[in-house]
């Protein structure tokens, strides 16, 4: 698994990801498709350094591109 930076601009309390969020050494902090459960769990995750799998978030980042 290829990990690559991901903006936490990008996290909304209200949406989902169809790809997890994990810090640097790859450990999962937020699994695809998972809610952001509140403010301190958003400020938490803002809080770090985050990152993506390369391969599970390239369609995302194809959309986000256009």
């Amino acid at each position: 698994m290829k990990l690559i930076p991901f903006s936490a601009d990008h996290l909304r309390q209200d949406a989902t990801l169809p790809f997890g969020v994990r810090e640097s050494s790859g450990r999962l902090l937020l699994a695809a498709g998972a809610q952001i459960s509140g403010p301190e769990q958003l400020a938490h995750l803002r809080s770090q350094a985050l990152f993506a799998d390369e391969d599970e978030s390239l369609e995302w980042r194809r959309k986000l591109g256009a």
